[in-house]
């Protein structure tokens, strides 16, 4: 129990990490490009009036 054995695991927690920094790197991705776009619209100095 302590100290834990990862062993145990196998590749299984290596491959959920992976999918956990994977998911969050699309996320970030789709934030930029969703808030980008919409940071510029909402400008009052790049805004047409």
């Amino acid at each position: 129990m302590i100290p834990p054995d990862f062993g145990a695991l196998g590749t299984e927690l290596f491959d959920a990490a992976l999918q956990t920094v994977a998911i969050g790197v699309v996320a970030t991705a789709i934030g930029v490009v969703l808030s980008v776009p919409l940071g510029l619209m909402a400008a009052v100095n790049c805004a047409r009036r």
